[in-house]
C-alpha cells in the first residue's frame, strides 16, 4: 500500500499551492514491513481557524509522524489494512483519500486507481 500524508488539511496535496512533499510511505501487507520513502517538507500547513482557512508553519520536530517510529507504523498498519478492506470489497485497487485525527481515521472519498487494466 502506498501512502502520502500532510499535516493539516489534504488541500496541501491536491492544490499544488506549496512547494514541498508529503510524507511518502509503503505498507507491504505481507511483510508489515514500513518503508519511509519520504519526510514531509511542506513550509506550511492549512488548519480550520476561526476566520476559515488559516496557513500556518509546520515545525516537524514537533509532528508525531516524524518523531514516533512506533505510531508511524501503527498508522501505516491501519491505512493498509482500511486499504485492504475497501479494495477487497469494491474489487479493484482504490486512490483513498482520508484524514486522521488522533486515534480516529476518515475516509473521505474513494474512487478505481487510474492507469490500471481491469482484470
Amino acid at each position: 500500500v502506498y501512502m502520502e500524508l500532510a499535516v493539516g488539511l489534504g488541500e496541501v496535496l491536491a492544490s499544488g499551492a506549496l512547494r514541498g512533499l508529503p510524507y511518502r510511505m509503503t505498507y507491504n501487507t505481507r511483510t508489515h514491513e514500513l518503508k519511509i520513502l519520504t519526510f514531509a517538507s511542506f513550509s506550511e500547513a492549512l488548519c480550520p481557524g476561526e476566520a476559515g482557512l488559516e496557513r500556518k508553519t509546520v515545525d516537524y520536530s514537533e509532528v508525531w509522524l516524524t518523531r514516533d517510529e512506533e505510531a508511524r507504523e501503527r498508522l501505516a498498519s491501519r491505512l493498509a489494512a482500511i486499504a485492504r478492506f475497501i479494495e477487497g470489497s469494491l474489487g479493484f485497487p482504490q486512490d483513498i483519500e482520508g484524514a486522521v485525527k488522533g486515534d480516529d481515521i476518515f475516509i473521505v472519498q474513494t474512487r478505481s486507481q487510474q492507469g490500471l487494466k481491469k482484470g
